[in-house]
């Protein structure tokens, strides 16, 4: 099973899932392959897999690559502004990039 966020111009692929038992079958391959025919679509010029950099298996089927940056804007008062610097610390703790 495959989600896509279809947002024409583009489309971004949220989550793939599939049964275990049937990993000799390649089944996230299989239904890669088949998400691609989403460029068919003549409203979509574009599409992202939203995979971890590096994956393996996605590397070799989306060959093209986009720049994505996440970008977090504080508002509001002190407290929120505060409670908001905090989680920042927290989400780079943890290894995540930004």
């Amino acid at each position: 099973m495959l989600a896509n966020f279809i947002t024409p111009p583009g489309a971004y692929s949220f989550k793939t899932a599939f049964d275990e038992r049937y990993a000799k079958y390649s089944p996230g391959l299989l239904l890669q392959l088949d998400n691609l025919e989403l460029l068919d679509n003549e409203f979509i010029e574009w599409a992202d897999s939203c995979a971890a950099e590096g994956h393996s298996m996605i590397e070799r089927l989306w060959r093209e690559k986009r720049s994505i940056h996440s970008v977090n804007v504080a508002i509001g008062g002190k407290l929120r502004r505060a409670v908001f610097e905090q989680l920042m610390r927290r989400e780079l703790r943890k290894g995540n990039q930004l």
